[in-house]
């Protein structure tokens, strides 16, 4: 949508008188959370303000709201259905309530080789020790860094760190290579890469996006949801969530190939901008070309929704968010919608989105109910 976003900044950025009308429509929609506000005269209304009533009319209405915001200053998302612009636009009132205060969060944990736990918390400065008080770690307050050390090891010592729903967490590897780990995944790697081993081989499950270090004379390899993603020094993410029955890999930078862990050697090679999917069932890969920028976004704490489900979507608020979400509805759980959202907490979510397809919900601790409006 970035055609969008520069043609309403263009307008807006037109006239003071431009500027102010969309800062009054956006307040008068926030404002409004009653069945009397109609979306669609709101949307008719600015329509006749714009000097260009062809190219406004290609906008979704909450899309409009979205991109407003971020010019004028205010603070309100736009979320927009794929069949929206089909449908009458109208507010839906949602049935809330105000959310208690949450349980405590579940601590990212990391199980050094010596057996012992830790947890990595969100402090600007902490040291992860082993059993002997020996430093393995630093963290600051965006990375957990492993430095090299002692690299006279002859056998591989692997980490692994846990990270929870509602979390994310940066690390270096001792090599240099960084790697993001989104909600919910597992990532098992080496607390020190050692000169004996042909590859620089690291393990994962759910969804990880790597900044590899060069290095021509030790591949990087990520072993995950049954492939092998080998690489000399590339960006790319890898998304292995059992429910989505498929492994995607989306290459930002460089070159990768990828191979089959059932001792083929055939391989898949991706060019930047290419994404693979591994079908877990029928053990096929498939390509395309794709808008990195959907998959990588999460790493900024944005959700960019192309083309998903309602049911897809919740599951990704769930990781993000780590709330549980009871779906009561079917009226629209196969339905594709278009998106975006940046660091807004779940409430705003909901609310934004029961605009395009009309559902309560009901919002207790970490427990969503979602019903038929």
């Amino acid at each position: 949508m970035p055609k969008e976003r520069a043609d309403l900044k263009e307008w807006v950025s037109e006239s003071d008188e431009n500027k102010e009308h969309f800062k009054q429509c956006l307040l008068k929609y926030d404002q409004t959370h009653s069945e009397s506000f109609d979306a669609s005269l709101a949307f008719q209304s600015f329509l006749r303000h714009t000097n260009r009533k062809n190219k406004a009319q290609q906008y979704r209405f909450r899309d409009l709201y979205r991109y407003a915001a971020i010019f004028c200053g205010l603070v309100l998302l736009g979320f927009m259905g794929w069949h929206f612009s089909e449908k009458k636009s109208t507010l839906v009132r949602s049935d809330l309530t105000t959310a208690k205060s949450p349980e405590k969060q579940n601590d990212i944990q990391i199980l050094l080789p010596d057996g012992t736990q830790q947890k990595i918390t969100e402090k600007n400065k902490q040291t992860i020790t082993n059993a002997q008080g020996a430093v393995v770690a630093n963290a600051n307050s965006s990375t957990l860094r492993f430095t090299a050390g002692d690299v006279t090891e002859e056998e591989l010592a692997y980490n692994e760190i846990n990270v929870p729903y509602g979390k994310k967490l940066k690390i270096e590897l001792s090599d240099g290579s960084v790697v993001w780990l989104n909600a919910g995944s597992r990532f098992k790697f080496p607390q020190r890469f050692i000169a004996t081993e042909k590859n620089r081989t690291v393990y994962l499950t759910e969804e990880a996006f790597f900044e590899v270090a060069k290095d021509k004379e030790y591949p990087f390899i990520v072993s995950t949801g049954g492939i092998e993603v080998e690489v000399l020094g590339t960006k790319f993410n890898v998304s292995s969530y059992a429910t989505n029955k498929a492994v995607a890999t989306t290459l930002v930078e460089g070159a990768v190939a990828l191979s089959i862990n059932n001792g083929s050697e055939a391989k898949t090679f991706l060019k930047p901008s290419e994404q693979a999917r591994f079908d877990t069932k029928s053990y096929e890969f498939s390509k395309k070309m794709v808008d990195t920028a959907i998959y990588t976004a999460w790493i900024q704490d944005k959700l960019i929704i192309n083309n998903l489900s309602f049911t897809e979507i919740l599951r990704r608020l769930e990781r993000m968010h780590d709330v549980e979400i009871i779906n009561n509805s079917n009226n629209f759980s196969t339905e594709m919608f278009k998106g975006e959202f940046t660091d807004e907490d779940i409430k705003t979510i909901l609310t934004t989105m029961a605009i395009s397809v009309p559902f309560n919900f009901i919002i207790e601790g970490r427990k969503i109910a979602i019903t038929d409006k």
